[in-house]
């Protein structure tokens, strides 16, 4: 099977790794009609993107981790109150007034840092498949929407 190799943005794997989730668990119908050497390209092709967004996915919340850790896993910097949310009362953990503006700057920080990420490229080994002729051998009604088909062009020979 001959690759290419492309570069791809980190939010790129992420919305494609998404939105393949959602095609393997609500949409099977419409990769049901794709030909087998399609399928399997496309198989091929997620499981390298699928690492590069599981990369970012684990730091986001390597991230996130730290911050509980720091702020709200015990009483120094967090108070453990009650709240109403859905109409019961619920333990919840809320940062103390006087470090409120340093995990706002940590927040930020991080999501300064994740924004970072999501904007960096990274090189996949793609194999590539004629989208085009692919179209033409479905029936409308198969249902693929014009977000299939901007996914499906990663993957495009032209």
């Amino acid at each position: 099977m001959e690759t290419v190799t492309k570069t791809l943005m980190t939010l790129e794997t992420v919305n494609l790794t998404g939105w393949y989730r959602t095609l393997r668990t609500e949409r099977k119908d419409v990769l049901n009609v794709f030909p087998a050497k399609v399928l399997w390209k496309l198989r091929k092709n997620m499981d390298e993107i699928v690492k590069v967004s599981t990369r970012f996915t684990e730091l986001r919340e390597e991230l996130n981790n730290d911050l509980k850790a720091k702020y709200f896993e015990n009483d120094e910097k967090s108070i453990l109150t009650t709240e109403k949310i859905n109409g019961e009362d619920k333990e919840v953990r809320k940062v103390k007034d006087e470090y409120m503006d340093a995990f706002s700057a940590d927040c930020n920080e991080v999501e300064q840092k994740l924004q970072e990420i999501l904007r960096e490229p990274n090189e996949v080994e793609l194999s590539l498949f004629d989208v085009g002729e692919l179209v033409e051998t479905i029936d409308d009604n198969v249902g693929l929407t014009m977000d299939d088909l901007d996914m499906l062009s990663v993957f495009d020979m032209g």
